[in-house]
């Protein structure tokens, strides 16, 4: 019976395991309390998951990339580098050496807008 026990926490204790009921929750259409219930999961370890996974994707979030080709040719001035719209709004623009750290700290500031 220990065995059995001790399995079901190990499994429960994985992010992989919560990551797997939290979209099933998303998906269900019950509330966290009925899901948790049904799923036999203890809700407040269910909370502190789904906050958890929500803090690292405010870490990491995903942005939308579209890639367009450049029209500019090889010898024209600015044709290396980058740009980058954020938000469909403000469009970056990268020369080949940039300061990253500061490139982050100007997104955070125009997604903030």
């Amino acid at each position: 019976m220990r065995k059995a026990q001790s399995k079901t926490k190990t499994r429960k204790a994985r992010p992989s395991f919560w990551k797997q009921q939290i979209e099933k929750w998303k998906t269900s259409g019950l509330s966290q309390a009925q899901f948790c219930l049904e799923h036999n999961l203890i809700k407040s370890t269910f909370q502190y998951w789904r906050w958890k996974f929500n803090q690292e994707n405010k870490l990491h979030p995903l942005l939308p990339v579209t890639v367009t080709p450049d029209t500019k040719t090889e010898s024209s001035p600015g044709a290396s580098g980058i740009s980058i719209c954020v938000k469909g709004r403000f469009i970056v623009q990268l020369k080949e050496r940039f300061c990253s750290s500061t490139l982050s700290k100007l997104i955070d500031i125009l997604e903030a807008r």
